[in-house]
């Protein structure tokens, strides 16, 4: 059986992350430290199965996380 994963992001310092689905509706941020529940998942990517919607897929070759920038919603490094 696979492992599934889903996007979070942090509420505290708005990066995304990739995060392993747990039993537990908490998740700890990797980048600050916040401890958080689980609200609004993005795309969770379960093989050729996968939910419709919006891809948020998180290529894990590019380095470093991501953060949203301006109002347009766009992706860029956090440095």
């Amino acid at each position: 059986m696979p492992q599934e994963f889903q996007v979070v992001e942090c509420s505290t310092c708005g990066t995304f992350q990739v995060d392993i689905v747990k039993k537990a509706p908490k998740w700890k941020c990797k980048m600050c430290g916040a401890t958080q529940l689980l609200g609004t998942v993005g795309r969770a990517k379960t093989g050729p199965d996968r939910l419709p919607g919006p891809d948020r897929t998180v290529y894990p070759d590019r380095t470093g996380p991501f953060t949203r920038s301006g109002s347009l919603g766009l992706f860029e490094p956090v440095r």
